[in-house]
């Protein structure tokens, strides 16, 4: 009898670790993650796309790897078919820029699957920086930063702005604004025109950005009541220069309007 009890014993052991070791309950998750490009690069942070395995609807915790440690940047869940799409704002990465390594990571559900982490993913990641507050290498005498006064062109306003007042007639001459953006800004964005609440009548200006020496004219005479947006691949670009001259002895100050640069290091700044 007693031998039987023991031979039953052993049976029901053999029988639980074999429950115990079923393929579902030895299973992990398993979760992806990638970044685009075009997302990592839009100024805005990067948008994480992945898929889970199996096929649930579940937590995703998107994470930043800094100071020897992983850590949560954002939250989302998957859909039905295991799949999750998140854009991770510039907000939520502290505005840090440049070579970041992601990944996503998936807790145990408290049932047959246990926890998984993806493959980590580094991208560069590029963020927006004013040039009216970046530091110069020459012409800051004649940079203007409207703190308190507006620059007005075509209605479009902007505290943040960068001016030459009276600029030399037909020419540029000395008043120049010169950035060093050591090949790490992509794209220059704002908005050029006169200032209409500093311009007299019948003023007209042009503005002009250069790449390491070769002018990108905006290809447009600025008079009242004018405003060009642009938006300028600078991609590789040692020397940014902002440079403008009107093109008759009218008092004006011409400017750009918001002058932002799209790169993928804080570049310094004034104060």
């Amino acid at each position: 009898m007693r031998k039987s009890t023991v031979i039953l014993s052993a049976a029901v052991m053999a029988l639980a670790t074999a429950i115990s070791m079923s393929p579902a309950q030895a299973a992990a998750f398993q979760v992806t993650a990638s970044i685009s490009t075009s997302s990592a690069q839009s100024g805005d942070g990067p948008i994480i796309t992945g898929q889970l395995t199996p096929a649930v609807v579940h937590k995703v915790y998107l994470q930043r790897y800094y100071s020897d440690a992983w850590h949560n940047v954002a939250t989302t869940f998957t859909n039905g078919s295991g799949q999750y799409i998140r854009h991770v704002t510039s907000s939520e990465l502290g505005y840090k820029v440049g070579s970041l390594k992601f990944r996503a990571k998936v807790l145990a559900d408290g049932g047959p699957y246990s926890a998984d982490g993806s493959p980590s993913v580094t991208k560069t990641i590029y963020g927006w920086q004013s040039l009216a507050y970046m530091d110069a290498m020459s012409g800051a005498s004649y940079r203007y930063v409207d703190g308190n006064d507006e620059f007005v062109a075509d209605e479009y306003t902007a505290d943040d702005s960068w001016q030459i007042k009276s600029p030399n007639i037909g020419t540029v001459g000395t008043r120049y604004t010169k950035w060093n953006l050591q090949e790490k800004c992509i794209r220059f964005q704002g908005f050029a025109g006169i200032d209409d609440d500093e311009s007299v009548p019948g003023a007209v200006g042009r503005f002009i950005v250069s790449i390491d020496g070769t002018s990108h004219d905006t290809a447009e005479n600025y008079g009242p009541n004018v405003a060009d947006f642009f938006d300028v691949p600078i991609y590789k670009t040692h020397y940014l220069a902002l440079k403008a001259y009107k093109l008759n002895g009218n008092a004006t100050v011409i400017g750009v309007g918001e002058p932002e640069v799209l790169c993928s290091k804080k570049l310094p700044v004034d104060f």
